[in-house]
């Protein structure tokens, strides 16, 4: 049964020290173009559409040859899950989710939305 998504704990952001009280203002300007121009970048497009999906792929096999090898411990298993679901998620992760995250909620823009290339 998968877990049910994280709710980050709510904090009193006026009173967070640093510069984890500037993050929600900064989102809360940003737009989906901008989140978009950010998901093309090279570097973006590398780690998003190249590299995480090569690192699930690799580590997929990586459990299955262990599992028909006999080697792959309940311990191992569970890490491999935990990297698998941490690198899709990331991969897939929206503008929407981010801003849902830190209590912003969706924009009021009429061109908002998941915004993906």
């Amino acid at each position: 049964m998968p877990l049910p998504p994280y709710q980050r704990p709510k904090i009193n952001l006026d009173q967070a020290a640093g510069e984890a009280a500037e993050i929600p203002a900064l989102l809360a300007e940003l737009g989906p173009d901008q989140w978009a121009l950010w998901r093309r970048h090279p570097i973006s497009v590398l780690l998003l559409q190249r590299y995480l999906p090569d690192f699930r792929a690799a580590l997929e096999q990586q459990a299955i040859n262990g599992w028909l090898s006999g080697n792959l411990s309940l311990n191992g298993e569970q890490e491999a899950r935990g990297y698998l679901l941490a690198a899709h998620h990331v991969e897939s992760l929206s503008l929407d989710q981010v801003r849902g995250f830190y209590g912003l909620g969706e924009r009021a823009d009429e061109d908002a939305g998941n915004v993906r290339p």
